[in-house]
């Protein structure tokens, strides 16, 4: 068995994209080996082609790079050329949509058909994937996000609170008005705000800010530190951060910017609040109740068990 990672961390300037990258490995171990991995965010080359065109099988995962209008925003950097060095060789794994959109045009429709496997169930992380896909006349199954399996062992277990609070923010989805509200209840309610940048371009937003916050270094390095040394809760907008923190073992909540947290959250009970909801946010943190996710193993065990293996 050939298998290539479709990797969305390569080229990538955003670190939620290497805990998504993490993730998927772990998951794959012992079901399909990976023997490479080629990008999903710039163009593959001419050799990056053959190496595609070589693979019995690729997987693409955790990550939301599914869009209704492919030729126009393409987080997945597909066109015929490309496709045809995939076709009917890719299987996603936890994928999602990039936000609410109206149904796929027909080129997507065609770039899909063209490259995802017709005879293979498709993993996706939320309900309103499943749903597009299946529209489209594909095999699909909601397992949640990658990043979250396993999750639930932390489920039930209380804490006191710590002394600090772990802060992330989203440079490409700001509301200033929000994000310092966001900043002085975790200085109302911790000794210590730290904000964590899941990418370079978050530290530059936050330096604009107003609040009594220190600013870690935007390494997924430095944030394990930080929460190795288990005395912070996390309360941010960004949702791979926060799935991160919670499989530490760390209390958190995670602020919903977009369709994505909140998606997940419907379906597992993964802790998410809409920005701008201050009374719930507000709410949550003071009552920090323990962690309630549901997992859909069944789906899980299903998908990985479809999967050819090394002969």
């Amino acid at each position: 068995m050939n298998g290539l990672l479709l990797d969305p961390s390569i080229s990538s300037a955003n670190i939620g994209d290497q805990i998504i990258r993490e993730n998927v490995l772990r998951a794959l171990d012992g079901v399909v080996p990976i023997t490479g991995s080629l990008p999903t965010q710039t163009r593959l080359t001419r050799s990056q082609r053959r190496t595609a065109a070589d693979a019995e099988l690729a997987i693409v995962g955790g990550t939301n790079l599914l869009s209704s209008n492919m030729p126009w925003y393409r987080q997945w950097k597909l066109d015929p050329i490309v496709a045809r060095s995939l076709k009917h060789k890719v299987v996603l794994l936890g994928v999602g949509w990039w936000q609410y959109q109206d149904e796929p045009n027909r080129y997507t429709t065609h770039m899909l058909w063209e490259v995802l496997s017709p005879d293979l169930v498709h993993s996706v992380r939320d309900e309103y994937t499943k749903v597009r896909l299946e529209r489209m006349g594909f095999q699909v199954v909601n397992t949640a996000c990658p990043t979250m399996w396993g999750l639930d062992r932390h489920n039930g277990v209380a804490s006191a609170r710590p002394a600090q609070a772990i802060l992330t923010l989203t440079d490409y989805n700001r509301d200033v008005a929000e994000d310092e509200w966001l900043i002085a209840l975790a200085a109302e309610h911790y000794e210590r705000v730290v904000i964590w940048p899941q990418s370079i371009r978050d530290a530059a937003y936050a330096r604009t800010l107003t609040g009594d916050f220190t600013i870690a270094e935007p390494t997924l390095a430095a944030y394990d530190a930080l929460l190795a040394v288990g005395d912070s809760d996390y309360i941010g907008t960004r949702l791979h951060g926060g799935v991160r923190a919670l499989e530490t073992g760390a209390w958190g909540v995670i602020v919903a910017v977009d369709n994505r947290a909140l998606e997940i959250s419907r379906d597992t009970g993964l802790p998410v609040h809409a920005r701008g909801e201050r009374e719930g946010i507000r709410a949550t943190v003071e009552r920090r109740a323990p962690l309630d996710v549901r997992l859909p193993y069944d789906e899980i065990h299903a998908w990985k068990a479809q999967l050819p293996v090394a002969g």
